[in-house]
């Protein structure tokens, strides 16, 4: 429950505006000449709104040394129903100082301050900020008369240099997460521990090792570790992000963001972003362990992103006597809330598409086999199988995206 901060605030016919210390910064672009959003490296289309925003992360981060952990950009304040463009905090989660950014071409006015201010009513900031780039206006709330006052930019530094800033990490060489950390600490502990306490179901402990083991290949510390195409599939890895925080969402309308391998891939001269990541998922009747593979092309905005794939383990997991991990699917996507596509339309289309591995068991079902990887040690990006295994998951989901795409279609 939020606390309104009832202000009384300070207008006058000469506002306190001065040129913005970071108009001459300049926007970082990735490699397809998109805007880089440094916060979690994703690309965004020319956004003039955009290169502001970037200019003062930029000049936040680098120049008055505020640590980016402390910095959210388009923060969601869904009581005011609107995003403030960045808010600072400190390290006791206070805010500090709020952004408004407009582009170049707007010229400020109070209609922009009290924008902000209606976020600040609710985040509870000592400074509010607005600028188009060029110019900016910075405002304090006083204690004392209970009003914004102008106040100087930027700022008193002092008060603000230093502070917010993270000891580096000392360099490390790749470190592999051990048993007890896998087994014991990580997000899917209440679920692996479910599966030694279960009286339901009787999955063999071999099966358990071996998630766990892909569950750690997933989260290796390292950046930047697997790069290159993977053999048997259209797939090439652009780079390795490492482990980052990714918008999820799913037909039914949930929405939330999780910590996932992320990727950037080509695939047949399209660009993806993907998340990878097994975790838990609560339903009624328990818990159920999923492989997900979330999917944004890397010319769409972070918000576009969905889950295109979600395997359950326990059905699309198994051990054979031998010790291999199995991964196979046999289901048709849902095309958005109107449920699963036919199943025969869906196979049709993987045929059509020359897929080779698909088939059909004793029964004439089909099946996808999407790899499988012997869990006699601890896997690792460099290992074929476990790369072929990835490589596929991550071509099968782009498929079952554009089947998707084709019925959509149909069903305008």
């Amino acid at each position: 429950m939020y606390q309104l901060k009832i202000t009384n605030h300070f207008f006058s016919n000469k506002m306190h505006r001065i040129p913005a210390p970071f108009k001459r910064l300049q926007v970082i672009r990735n490699d397809y000449k998109q805007i880089l959003n440094l916060k979690n490296n994703t690309g965004f289309s020319n956004n003039k709104e955009e290169q502001v925003r970037q200019k003062v992360f930029r000049w936040l981060n680098e120049k008055i040394g505020i640590h980016q952990d402390y910095i959210t950009i388009e923060e969601h304040v869904g009581e005011a129903k609107g995003r403030a463009d960045l808010v600072v905090r400190d390290k006791n989660n206070n805010v500090i100082w709020i952004f408004e950014c407009k582009h170049e071409g707007i010229p400020l006015s109070t209609d922009i301050l009290k924008q902000v201010e209606r976020y600040d009513d609710f985040l509870i900031s000592k400074y509010i900020s607005i600028t188009n780039g060029l110019e900016i206006e910075t405002y304090c709330f006083n204690e004392k008369t209970k009003q914004s006052e102008p106040v100087a930019t930027p700022l008193n530094l002092k008060e603000l240099k230093g502070k917010f800033r993270k000891i580096a990490p000392k360099p490390h060489p790749l470190r592999y997460l051990k048993w007890n950390e896998i087994y014991e600490q990580n997000p899917i502990r209440k679920h692996a521990k479910q599966l030694d306490t279960t009286d339901m179901q009787e999955l063999p402990i071999l099966w358990k090792k071996a998630v766990l083991n892909l569950y750690r290949a997933l989260n290796v510390t390292q950046r930047n570790v697997w790069e290159g195409k993977i053999e048997g599939t259209h797939i090439e890895i652009i780079r390795d992000y490492g482990i980052q925080s990714i918008r999820m969402g799913n037909a039914s309308g949930w929405n939330d963001a999780s910590l996932m391998r992320s990727l950037q891939i080509k695939y047949k001269k399209e660009n993806y972003r993907v998340g990878l990541q097994l975790m838990p998922w609560f339903k009624q009747g328990g818990t159920k362990l999923s492989f997900i593979v979330n999917l944004a092309t890397y010319k769409a905005y972070e918000r576009d992103s969905h889950n295109a794939l979600q395997l359950d383990t326990e059905k699309c997991f198994a051990v054979d006597d031998n010790g291999y991990l199995h991964c196979r699917h046999n289901r048709a996507p849902s095309i958005g809330n109107r449920g699963s596509a036919n199943n025969v339309l869906f196979f049709e289309y993987l045929k059509k598409s020359n897929i080779s591995w698909l088939y059909t068991d004793e029964k004439g079902k089909y099946w996808i086999e999407l790899g499988s990887f012997k869990n006699n040690k601890w896997l690792s990006w460099k290992s074929l199988d476990l790369q072929k295994i990835i490589g596929r998951i991550i071509e099968y989901a782009i498929f079952r995206d554009k089947f998707r795409e084709l019925q959509k279609e149909k069903m305008l």
